[in-house]
């Protein structure tokens, strides 16, 4: 297997920081797209819960506007399709809250590129 290396000054002030960045081995990059996998699974299951609970509160708004803007409809039907919605939005609320928090997921993401930068940077003036 062939391993790259890449040797970088760079200079900033007049100081001159002289780095080594490499790529990572094929045990490395698994390691690392496991741990990113893990966090990226959370903060889709975040995204895909906001999202609903978004949807869920544009048609509630949408049914209370036919509601009031129409007498001759039958209110009966939205009215209960209001009520479920409210009942799952508190279900999504809930699941959101106990879900990590979003310190939990950004320590999680600071740690991975810290170990990320850890494995592939090296050089007298890594800090």
């Amino acid at each position: 297997m062939i391993t790259t290396e890449y040797k970088i000054n760079l200079k900033i002030d007049d100081e001159v920081f002289e780095l080594e960045i490499k790529d990572p081995s094929k045990k490395e990059k698994q390691s690392l797209e496991a741990k990113a996998n893990e966090s990226m699974k959370t903060l889709n299951e975040l995204q895909n819960l906001n999202d609903e609970l978004s949807l869920n509160e544009s048609i509630i708004k949408t049914n209370s506007d036919l509601i009031k803007q129409n007498s001759a409809l039958d209110k009966t039907k939205l009215l209960l399709e209001n009520k479920e919605l409210l009942i799952r939005n508190a279900a999504i609320k809930k699941d959101l809250l106990s879900l990590q928090n979003q310190d939990d997921i950004s320590a999680n993401l600071e740690r991975l590129f810290r170990l990320r930068s850890e494995l592939f940077i090296s050089g007298e003036d890594k800090e």
